[in-house]
């Protein structure tokens, strides 16, 4: 039998109050219980999905809400995480006794979609150079992340993630979107 949440984890939770985010009780705790269920669920991770892993399920709508129409900006959030993540993998390196040495790593994954995906805004067709070869170049639909990570000794924290769009889809998406709304165009190397 698939094991259920009945209460947030502990550690989670302090882990979350750590970044010191301004919100209202309710929105953390949907923040926690997404979180939460994030680690847990074996299926699709889509809010319904997460929405059952609990005993006493909230609804999804609210943790909908509480994405759409969030008090913080992503930004705010990411450097807080961030230091966070730098101070966590010093403090253990030191206390374990690994050379103060950190690496950096950075790298781009596909989120592979089926063919007939098209009407999610970052979902176009991107490059794998994962399966291609030199005279074979494979393309795949999907979105593209790019993902940077801190290492020292065995210790790996990601300290960032971000949504790259291809300038092609950057135009098409502000098509839509008025001139004050529009997002500018930021190639994978900036």
């Amino acid at each position: 039998m698939v094991t259920r949440i009945l209460h947030n984890s502990e550690r989670l939770g302090a882990f979350f109050d750590q970044l010191e985010l301004t919100l209202y009780q309710s929105q953390r705790q949907h923040i926690l219980n997404m979180a939460d269920a994030l680690l847990v669920c074996e299926e699709d991770k889509t809010l319904a999905a997460l929405q059952r892993q609990f005993v006493e399920a909230p609804d999804a709508s609210n943790m909908a809400d509480c994405l759409r129409i969030s008090p913080w900006q992503a930004d705010d959030v990411r450097a807080v995480l961030r230091a966070n993540q730098v101070a966590w993998v010093v403090a253990q390196a030191e206390r374990v006794g690994i050379p103060k040495m950190i690496s950096m790593n950075l790298d781009d994954s596909i989120g592979e979609k089926h063919k007939a995906t098209r009407h999610l805004e970052p979902v176009d067709v991107h490059h794998d150079h994962h399966d291609s070869t030199k005279s074979k170049p494979r393309y795949k639909n999907g979105f593209c992340s790019l993902v940077c990570t801190l290492k020292s000794g065995q210790l790996v924290v990601t300290v960032d993630l971000r949504l790259y769009l291809r300038a092609k889809t950057v135009r098409r998406i502000n098509r839509h979107r008025a001139a004050g709304q529009r997002i500018p165009f930021r190639s994978k190397n900036t």
